[in-house]
């Protein structure tokens, strides 16, 4: 699942923050993965300490797609 920490009604963060009063079975068959224009190193730490994130892309993403 791709989050952005950026979201108008309810950012990643507050997402994180719901996500994590899951059952446990429900949360196992995600992979999180925060997408972010975000550069900054606090960003990218915070991301990291959540136990359900498994990882962080920064935008712009690049998409390449076979001729």
């Amino acid at each position: 699942m791709f989050i952005d920490i950026n979201m108008p009604v309810l950012d990643g963060w507050g997402f994180l923050k719901r996500f994590d009063s899951f059952e446990e079975h429900e949360k196992e068959i995600f992979r999180i993965i925060v997408m972010a224009s975000s550069h900054d190193p606090k960003d990218i730490k915070k991301a990291y300490k959540d136990k359900n994130v498994s990882g962080y892309m920064a935008k712009p993403l690049s998409v390449h797609f076979k001729g």
